[in-house]
Parts: C-alpha cells; sequence; structure tokens
C-alpha cells in the first residue's frame, strides 16, 4: 500500500545525488519545503492536496533497494 495526501511531496524513485541516504539533509529539505511552497503558490490543489502540504525528510517512496531505485 503506498502513502498518499502527507507523501505527495515524496519522489517515488530517490535522486541518484542522494545516494543511498533514505532522509533529506536539513539543507535538502530547506529545499524541498521552498518547491513545495512554489507548487501551493502556482497551483490550486484542493483538499487533498492541502494534506500533503507539509515537506517530508524522507528522500524517496521506494526505500527498498537502499539506492531507491526499482528498475531491476
Amino acid at each position: 500500500m503506498w502513502p498518499s495526501g502527507a507523501m505527495s511531496g515524496v519522489p517515488f524513485e530517490r535522486p541518484e545525488e542522494f545516494g543511498e541516504r533514505a532522509f533529506l539533509t536539513d539543507e535538502e529539505f530547506a529545499q524541498r519545503e521552498r518547491q513545495l511552497e512554489e507548487a501551493f503558490e502556482r497551483f490550486v490543489i484542493g483538499l487533498l492536496g492541502e494534506a500533503g502540504r507539509k515537506a517530508q525528510r524522507q528522500a524517496s517512496l521506494i526505500v527498498d533497494p537502499a539506492n531507491g531505485d526499482c528498475r531491476p
């Protein structure tokens, strides 16, 4: 089962620059917060979007394998 709402700002696969880190650094988290806020300023997502408005420290939804890459 995949989360929705609160995890809507977390990418499915982990960006390569994060390597095998499961969580963002303070700097990366601040950047994600800014990106999410900008996205909400541009688009009206409605009630479901409000649930995911808070940024998350998780680097990706895919957690196994450790690099967050779901390709075989």
